[in-house]
């Protein structure tokens, strides 16, 4: 699912559980921010994916190309990019989390 299709979502709680679920997915790298490698190497989020807490990150050097890729991985940014809060974000995923584990 992607973050547009998230933010349509009428409930809260379903819509923290969706963001929760892409905010997993990103950090396990099953799926990936949209977004574009320069001729350079380096990482650049769509139009669409940059949001306002991607504006005090580093831009993408020669040294560091994947500040910005990195970042769109993070709780920070997938509740900023589907309108949640982050902590319950955080506790959705901890919560799903919790659901995958083997009893």
């Amino acid at each position: 699912m992607t973050a547009n299709e998230i933010q349509t979502i009428t409930g809260e709680a379903e819509r923290t559980r969706a963001a929760a679920q892409l905010y997993l997915d990103r950090a396990a790298r099953r799926d990936y921010a949209p977004g574009y490698f320069d001729k350079w190497g380096r990482w650049y989020p769509a139009d669409g994916e940059r949001v306002g807490c991607c504006d005090g990150i580093r831009a993408p050097s020669k040294c560091w190309p994947y500040t910005l890729l990195r970042h769109c991985r993070t709780q920070l940014h997938v509740a900023t990019l589907c309108g949640v809060d982050r902590k319950a974000l955080a506790r959705a995923a901890r919560d799903l989390r919790a659901e995958a584990m083997p009893k």
